[in-house]
């Protein structure tokens, strides 16, 4: 799955394997590996991908079908009820980015 994803996502952006090889910091023939599913990146690589590509780990390991961003508002993060006011659902957002900006183990 990763190694479709990868393609995929490397393909829309008209970007070769040495260049997304330079963006990771990994050879050529690691992401020809990963893309012919030959060989799966470690936990660091894996989400190096997610911030290259601006996608959730969850997308690229075939969780879940929509590219979300890896960096997810409140709507992803937690579930908000139906019918909550807009003003909450901004305080929710800004609570989350929040915790993104200053919480290393959230970034």
């Amino acid at each position: 799955m990763i190694g479709e994803r990868l393609f995929k996502m490397r393909k829309e952006r008209k970007m070769n394997q040495e260049e997304l090889a330079d963006i990771l910091s990994l050879s050529k023939y690691s992401i020809s590996l990963y893309e012919n599913n030959k060989s799966s990146p470690s936990m660091e690589t894996l989400c190096k991908i997610a911030r290259a590509f601006d996608v959730s780990a969850d997308y690229l390991v075939g969780l879940v079908d929509e590219p979300y961003s890896y960096k997810r508002d409140a709507e992803t993060v937690v579930r908000i009820p139906a019918g909550i006011s807009p003003a909450a659902k901004e305080l929710t957002n800004n609570f989350i980015n929040f915790l993104y900006e200053n919480y290393s183990g959230l970034k």
